[in-house]
């Protein structure tokens, strides 16, 4: 349509952004799916369940809305977890969003903590072990769920919402993550007496850390400084063509490779390299992370971004062995320079 007619500027930005709304809601579709075959990379982190959930907080204030209470109880001796904080953070909000659509008249919405003991009739079908767990629950008092609906709750594709209000991997995305995670999820439901769903983390043997997450939304977007130099690796042409007007927007010079041989040969030249972006799935039997590893031979101090929208176990456990930072596509600009800002500095 846009091409149609695309001397109507008015026109052309409202179906601009029709087509993005529809892109965004494709990518959400696609890492559900991913989530759901436990196909999503995790980024696990040893952490205080209690310190996420609080962070946590204010964001799930706002989804409620006025018109539900949300109560928060927290048990200050829960013991540290091992887990992706930004996939529970997914799954909690997807519990509490499903627990306020359940309330159409209102309500209270509780999310605790808590340490439980599961013994082996609790785990016996679940290929878990006995032992320490902690319990993260979502509990309201709504509508409440038939035993018939029960059944199929975690199953993709199945929803009771009616259509266009949801897709029915909400449920399916939280089953895939806890089974990721190495744990469980249960549900248990009474009509007109409200949900409880509760979600199983094995207890873990590290101490918590502090969460190496960056929050970086509120700052200005990082533009180049001084020449700064960006070697950009990426096969397919049109994903190129947008990331190098991405970067030349945001004043990096760039230098464009169509595949890891070139890209370790420009590596090799003496130019100015002060960044390599690379896509991690490419034709050549080289991927972006065991180009890192190269790169890094040539260029120690090499500055390193990867980009992908489904790495494959393979290249899950590799970028993760590197500690590379990955960029999920598809991306915005202001996502890229976020990510330049997290692996460049923070200097402006």
């Amino acid at each position: 349509m846009m091409i149609r007619r695309p001397d109507q500027p008015d026109r052309v930005v409202r179906l601009a952004e029709a087509a993005m709304t529809a892109a965004r809601r494709g990518e959400k579709l696609t890492q559900q799916l991913l989530a759901f075959s436990r196909r999503q990379m995790l980024r696990p982190e040893t952490l205080n369940p209690n310190r996420l959930l609080l962070d946590f907080e204010g964001l799930a204030r706002r989804a409620v809305g006025e018109a539900i209470s949300l109560k928060f109880e927290l048990d200050a001796g829960v013991f540290p977890i091992r887990v992706d904080p930004t996939q529970l953070e997914s799954a909690i909000l997807n519990l509490i969003v499903n627990a306020r659509d359940a309330m159409s008249d209102g309500g209270t919405i509780s999310v605790q903590s808590r340490n439980v003991h599961r013994d082996t009739q609790d785990v016996a079908e679940k290929s878990l072990s006995p032992g320490a767990y902690v319990m993260l629950s979502v509990t309201d008092d709504g509508s409440g769920i038939d035993a018939a609906t029960l059944a199929h709750a975690f199953e993709p594709f199945f929803t009771t919402k009616e259509i266009g209000k949801g897709s029915g991997l909400g449920l399916a995305q939280v089953y895939g993550f806890m089974r990721s995670a190495g744990g469980d999820v249960t549900i248990e439901s009474e009509v007109g007496k409200g949900t409880a769903v509760r979600l199983f983390f094995p207890r873990s043997a590290e101490p918590a850390v502090e969460s190496q997450r960056v929050i970086l939304s509120k700052v200005p977007l990082r533009r180049a400084t001084t020449g700064e130099t960006v070697l950009l690796v990426e096969d397919d042409e049109e994903v190129l063509r947008m990331a190098v007007e991405s970067l030349e927007e945001l004043h990096y010079k760039v230098m464009v490779s169509c595949d890891a041989k070139e890209a370790l040969e420009y590596l090799t030249g003496e130019a100015r390299i002060d960044m390599m972006f690379s896509d991690v799935v490419m034709p050549g039997g080289m991927n972006g992370a065991q180009l890192a590893v190269e790169a890094r031979k040539l260029r120690p101090d090499l500055k390193i971004l990867l980009t992908s929208g489904y790495v494959g176990p393979t290249g899950d456990h590799q970028v993760l062995d590197e500690g590379l930072t990955v960029l999920n596509k598809p991306y915005r600009r202001d996502e890229l320079a976020e990510k330049l800002r997290l692996v460049l500095g923070n200097k402006s």
